[in-house]
């Protein structure tokens, strides 16, 4: 059996939640303005490629990134997944905490892993990064030994037979970016009846927050750093994760909550303003209705700017 090598940059595990009754799925291009139908997500966020390196003996490897991010991202999302499900199921009051809440964070605080981790798994940014990367080691490489020098080249050419060589280690990439959050709130956001969460190509949205400068013997010590302090991630169509920073949203804490219709729309905003392409819906007539929304929305905007 050939080894695949179509690569997702969202796990299946998530895109196939948003697929309706009859297996469709909207993909709506940023770039194209159009809207296409697919019966799977087989071709739905996904790159030849993608997580393919070249290994020590130079040979390209197409499996061992894939079988990273199913051992810590994918194989126990659906675990995850029911935990939060069988949890809306008991029908519990509405904006109370979360009953068996232990149990519920620990799920979504595995799911926002995968979340958090998104955009740096996109393509863009990966290609970007890399672009970073090699090219501040390149310019080191006019001031080096010929031998060295060659030998470094040569190092690049064959990282360059896959379309990104950067190994990043995910697992502690995503634990790590969690642990800086510090102190979180878990809050899952119910869709108002008729309406759908978008799927962004990243995920998630995230939004980062400058972290607090050190004093010091009364002297500030200016930090530069900047902390995920908001995560919003979509799990099905119908249900929203969202993980804030308890510094930055003292007032949120964990809950159940059912959205309006209008904050329905702003959080679909969000996702859609994240995404760096695409996005995706399992309603066609309901993308449709909210991209000529925002469209019309953006049109005013520049006509008020002018």
């Amino acid at each position: 059996m050939s080894t695949p090598k179509n690569h997702h940059y969202v796990s299946r595990v998530l895109s196939n939640n948003f697929l309706s009754e009859q297996n469709r799925i909207y993909r709506y291009s940023k770039i194209n303005k159009r809207i296409s139908e697919l019966n799977s997500t087989k071709g739905l966020f996904s790159k030849q490629m993608l997580n393919s390196i070249v290994n020590d003996q130079g040979n390209v490897d197409h499996t061992s990134i894939e079988r990273e991010i199913s051992r810590h991202f994918e194989q126990d999302f659906p675990r995850y997944y029911k935990v939060v499900m069988e949890m809306l199921d008991m029908n519990h009051e509405i904006g109370v905490p979360i009953p068996n809440s232990q149990e519920v964070i620990e799920a979504a605080i595995k799911m926002i892993e995968m979340g958090i981790i998104g955009r740096v798994r996109h393509p863009l940014d990966m290609f970007q990064s890399e672009n970073s990367i090699f090219g501040a080691i390149m310019g080191l490489t006019n001031g080096m030994e010929e031998n060295l020098r060659d030998a470094m080249l040569s190092h690049f050419v064959k990282k360059g037979t896959v379309p990104h060589g950067i190994h990043l280690n995910y697992p502690q990439l995503s634990k790590g970016m969690v642990e800086l959050m510090g102190e979180a709130t878990y809050s899952i956001m119910l869709a108002a009846d008729g309406q759908y969460f978008f799927l962004p190509d990243c995920t998630s949205a995230t939004k980062r927050f400058k972290m607090k400068d050190d004093i010091i013997d009364g002297q500030v010590f200016i930090n530069p750093g900047m902390a995920v302090g908001l995560v919003i991630m979509p799990i099905n169509s119908k249900v929203l994760l969202v993980a804030s920073k308890a510094d930055f949203f003292p007032e949120r804490g964990h809950g159940t909550y059912i959205l309006s219709e209008d904050l329905t729309i702003d959080y679909n905003k969000i996702l859609f303003d994240n995404s760096i392409f695409e996005i995706a819906c399992e309603s066609r007539g309901y993308l449709e209705n909210l991209i000529q929304k925002f469209d019309a929305s953006t049109d005013e905007e520049q006509r008020i700017r002018i």
